[in-house]
């Protein structure tokens, strides 16, 4: 839907606690028209309150808004939060430290927080990126040492082999052959 509807943008998606904020941003011949976005946000905004059973609030600029909705949502665990950081910038150069800042944490608080979830700091940042990197390659036609740099990766080589160990074959399998189940990808 979103390709058919404004060809040549995209929008952001980023979930948070108690709203969704979305980024309409130009991709192939500058930033959207005011009318384009308007009409994206009432999408969101309808899809966004249709699956939530709630009413929806829009504040924010022109191309950049935040959806809110009403009630109490259950709080977000410190691993959930951590991921929804990470997809914002997957290439960022993530830390324990700087994560835990950018979620308001102790970086110990963060680390045990993970630890009761069973995870860790380090086993999230791979989720993301490598989720990241899957939809980079099944959506687009970038090269993927284009797709590892921008999910965050060393290298191409290095994608592969997260990738690989992973999901048991390499990323450019999703580009090959008939459509493959893409269950485990996200």
């Amino acid at each position: 839907m979103e390709a058919w509807l404004h060809i040549g943008h995209r929008t952001l998606l980023l979930p948070e606690q108690h709203g969704l904020t979305i980024h309409h941003q130009g991709r192939l011949g500058g930033a959207p028209t005011g009318a384009e976005s308007l009409f994206v946000r009432a999408l969101h905004g309808a899809a966004v309150g249709a699956r939530a059973g709630r009413r929806v609030r829009g504040g924010g600029r022109e191309t950049d808004w935040r959806l809110e909705w009403d009630g109490v949502e259950p709080a977000a665990s410190a691993a959930e939060r951590l991921r929804a950081a990470v997809r914002r910038d997957p290439a960022a150069g993530w830390r324990l430290s700087s994560a835990a800042v950018e979620l308001r944490l102790s970086p110990r608080t963060l680390q045990r927080e993970l630890t009761r979830g069973g995870s860790t700091f380090q086993a999230e940042l791979l989720g993301v990126r490598l989720e990241a990197a899957g939809q980079l390659v099944r959506r687009t036609a970038l090269p993927l040492a284009q797709v590892a740099a921008m999910a965050g990766f060393a290298d191409h080589a290095h994608l592969t082999h997260r990738f690989t160990a992973r999901y048991g074959c390499a990323p450019s399998a999703l580009r090959l052959g008939p459509e493959p189940d893409l269950t485990a990808f996200g």
